[in-house]
């Protein structure tokens, strides 16, 4: 079987592979990997896409050899003889600062990267960014899609706060005013994901034919298969 995860970072493992800084976010994605190598199944053929920044080369169809056992990925220089495990490796250009804009150019490097790697099943690792709605969209077989989610935006926006003083929630810092970004703006990213703007609920629509425009990017499918985790 061959499973194309589409995930919202570079995987550590290949970070390192590519000599790049790696990401502390979203670890689970690192442990089920793991479990995946450990499996030692010649069965499943996996594939990662993950977005890339502007000014970094692509990754196209790149092996990355990962140890199977724990032991071996902590003294790979050393143990020559481990068992490995290989991961194809596909980058995407993608705007990863402005999540809220909708890039319909990911749809033809998505389209690309499925016809290349012609996946059995494809595992998108949540909703946030653009790049769900995007393979979504271009792959052809929507009941091998299988798409996670860990929350709900829209009631995140609702205990965002948590209780902080009102003086704090008005507050300006400097780091707001650099990044033009302040908690009310912030929680109002999350609010617009109650059916206007981004939509990042990954709710399920089955009305043939009728994709969101502009920078509504819902998950718009028909028997795409949707799972909270």
């Amino acid at each position: 079987m061959k499973v194309l995860w589409v995930c919202n970072i570079m995987l550590p493992v290949i970070a390192e592979a590519l000599h790049k800084e790696a990401s502390n976010k979203e670890g689970w994605l690192s442990g089920l990997l793991e479990q995946v190598a450990a499996e030692n199944s010649s069965d499943l053929e996996l594939a990662v896409a993950f977005p890339v920044p502007a000014d970094t080369e692509v990754p196209w169809r790149l092996q990355i050899a990962m140890p199977r056992e724990k032991e071996d990925r902590e003294h790979l220089q050393t143990n020559t003889d481990a068992e490995i495990y290989n991961i194809t490796c596909y980058g995407l250009h993608e705007d990863t600062v402005h999540l809220d804009r909708y890039q319909p150019l990911l749809e033809e490097e998505l389209h690309r990267i499925t016809e290349d790697f012609s996946p059995d099943v494809i595992h998108c690792f949540g909703t946030e960014y653009p790049h769900t709605l995007a393979v979504c969209r271009v792959f052809p077989h929507k009941e091998k899609i299988l798409v996670g989610i860990q929350g709900i935006c829209t009631l995140c926006a609702e205990a965002y706060f948590a209780d902080m003083p009102e003086s704090e929630i008005h507050k300006t810092t400097f780091r707001d005013l650099v990044k033009k970004d302040t908690l009310r703006s912030q929680q109002e990213k999350f609010a617009r994901c109650n059916g206007e703007g981004s939509n990042r609920t990954c709710r399920q629509y089955h009305r043939k034919n009728r994709l969101g425009q502009g920078s509504d990017y819902r998950v718009e499918s028909q028997g795409t298969l949707l799972y909270d985790e």
